[in-house]
Parts: C-alpha cells; sequence; structure tokens
C-alpha cells in the first residue's frame, strides 16, 4: 500500500480519500520514485495514515476507492510480487477480463447457501461466483433493518402484553417481557434506535425522568416508562449487579446488541401454546 500511495496512480486514492473525509495528504512530489523510508517523516505519517484508512475494513473500503479512482489491477500489481493477503483481493475484486457474473448465478449462489444454513451477504455471494465486486453480488449485501411502524409496534406491545398476562409477579420470564416491552414502547415514544437505549445508563434515565415539565424534550409518557421500569423490573432483575446498565439481563448482565436481536426475533414471533404457564425460561 505504501508502494502504490507515492505514486501518480496513488493521487487517485488520495483524492479519493479526501472526498470521503475532508482530509488530504501533503505530498511534495507524488510522482517521485523513491522508497518509503526517503521521504520526510511528515509525508511518511500522512502516507501511513492515509493506508491505515484504506486498510480499514478490508478489503471493501479499498475496492470502493480502487473502483472509484478507476484503477485496475494492472494499475495497482504493475508486475510486482506483492503479500498474497493483497494481491489476491487485488485480483478477485479489480481483475480485467473475468467474467462477469450474472443475477442467475448469484441467484443460485444465494439458494445454495440457504440450503446449507448458511446467511447470505454480497461476500458469502460474490465468494461463490467468483467476484465480490460484481453487480449481481452487491445485490445479495446485507440490508439495514427496515424501521418499524406503528402498527409494527402496536402488534409487538400487545403480544408481549399478551404473553406478560399471568405470569408470576417478579418471575424471570415476566422481568424479561416486561423489560422488552419497556424498549419497545420507548423506542415508539423517542425514535431512538435500539442502539442508544441499550447504551443508557440508569443515571440518564433518572435525569431524564426528573427533568422538570418545562423543560422536556420528550413527552411524560417517556418519563413515566422509565420510571415504571426502573421501580417495577430494572430493581428485580439486578439483584446483586453492579453494573448501571439501564436495560440488563436476568441477574444483572449487559443486555448487549447480539442478545437483543435474538430477544427481538422472538419478540416478533407468535407465542407458543401454554407458553407462559411458568416463569422459568427465556433469562436473557
Amino acid at each position: 500500500m505504501l508502494m502504490v500511495l507515492p505514486s501518480a496512480r496513488g493521487v487517485r486514492l488520495l483524492d479519493y480519500i479526501e472526498r470521503q473525509t475532508g482530509w488530504r495528504a501533503s505530498l511534495a512530489d507524488v510522482r517521485k520514485r523513491s522508497p518509503f523510508e526517503s521521504w520526510p517523516i511528515s509525508v511518511r505519517h500522512n502516507l501511513l495514515v492515509s493506508a491505515l484508512w484504506l486498510l480499514d475494513d478490508w478489503p471493501e473500503r479499498f475496492v470502493r476507492a480502487a473502483t472509484a479512482a478507476g484503477l485496475s489491477q494492472s494499475r495497482i500489481l504493475r508486475g510486482e510480487l506483492l503479500p498474497f493477503w493483497f494481491e489476491s483481493e487485488i485480483r478477485l475484486n479489480l481483475g480485467a477480463g473475468f467474467p462477469a457474473p450474472t443475477g442467475e448465478e448469484a441467484r443460485q449462489a444465494a439458494a445454495y447457501l440457504v440450503k446449507d444454513g448458511k446467511k447470505i451477504s454480497g461476500c458469502a455471494v460474490g465468494r461463490l461466483i467468483g467476484s465480490r465486486n460484481s453487480a449481481a453480488a452487491r445485490g445479495y449485501a446485507k440490508d439495514k433493518p427496515v424501521a418499524m411502524t406503528d402498527a409494527d409496534f402496536e402488534h409487538v406491545i400487545d403480544k408481549l402484553s399478551v404473553e406478560i398476562k399471568g405470569l408470576r409477579p417478579r418471575s424471570p420470564k415476566r422481568l424479561i417481557l416486561q423489560r422488552d416491552r419497556t424498549i419497545y414502547r420507548l423506542m415508539r415514544a423517542t425514535g431512538w434506535s435500539v442502539k442508544k437505549l441499550l447504551g443508557m445508563t440508569v443515571g440518564d434515565a433518572a435525569g431524564l425522568a426528573s427533568t422538570p415539565k418545562g423543560e422536556r424534550e420528550y413527552s411524560g409518557e417517556v418519563a413515566g416508562l422509565l420510571l415504571t421500569y426502573l421501580r417495577d423490573t430494572r430493581r428485580h432483575l439486578a439483584s446483586e449487579c453492579r453494573s448501571d446498565a439501564l436495560f440488563i439481563q436476568w441477574r444483572g448482565g449487559v443486555l448487549c446488541g447480539k442478545v437483543w436481536s435474538c430477544r427481538s426475533q422472538k419478540c416478533k414471533k407468535p407465542p407458543k401454546p401454554g407458553s407462559h404457564a411458568n416463569g422459568r425460561s427465556h433469562r436473557t
């Protein structure tokens, strides 16, 4: 990477970095072909920062930059002997002369992944059809979750309320379902993301709930939800937990995004017959 950047073709990559970040590497004469060690310290520093930025999220970010800059594999490799991890990705993603996979090939690859019990992604499909940079493979890139509508929130909240009804007070399952319902209610009332809610602390919640009515950024419903959760749910979930996280698991474990993802999938599924017969399951 440090060999590519201080060159006439590397300028295109530096231009891309500037467009994306607003930061520009200052090079005296990028056409001067000299070993990296011979450049002034300030230039070497700029080149290192640029290289690290391009290597982040490897190889996707570099491939996007090279594609936007119109650089082919021949312009980057230049017949040089380069490390396999670098050269192989360049040849795979930017190689000229390879047949372009069709949409049908990508669909067949995706069907194979499903049959094999694997997740579909642009990277997984691309590896099967031989080019992660193909439009066909990119069509299977992982999408961002679709935002829930009011009807979606109402459905999930009603479902949780039905499951909660009849469960033993303060049982683990009831407390967990109450926590989940509070998260969905707060998402609907505030528009906050799950990431923001899971990052909140007890102090954050207490501060929001105690804000004078005239100074509140959100409705009184939000304050009520937070106070009710702190009083009726969190303190019983916490046990001897010393964590200050607002939303926690049974006995105080931090509720991380991965755990919540599993929980949210369960929340959206129809309840199993007799699933609320006791409160001794789903302790997450």
